[in-house]
């Protein structure tokens, strides 16, 4: 994708999408040191602990579902953190 011009992806590790066990952060890492692309992560996004996991790899943005929708993240602390 990135060699035809794709700037910006949205990575979703359905394995552990809605299951609120936590995120894929090795796959995150390997994939933002192996592709200079703006990765949006996506699948068992479910505490802020991920949130700041995926913020220290600087990966452009992170989707939060069911961890917003069941109150396990408040939606407020997740951005401060995220900054």
């Amino acid at each position: 994708m990135q060699s035809l011009g794709v700037k910006t992806i949205i990575c979703t590790d359905i394995s552990k999408d809605g299951a609120m066990r936590g995120t894929n952060l090795q796959m995150y890492r390997d994939l933002s040191k192996k592709y200079s692309v703006d990765i949006t992560a996506s699948g068992g996004v479910s505490s802020l602990d991920d949130v700041k996991e995926l913020r220290s790899m600087e990966l452009y943005a992170a989707i939060i579902g069911k961890a917003y929708y069941t109150g396990a993240i408040d939606l407020a602390e997740a951005v401060e953190v995220a900054k």
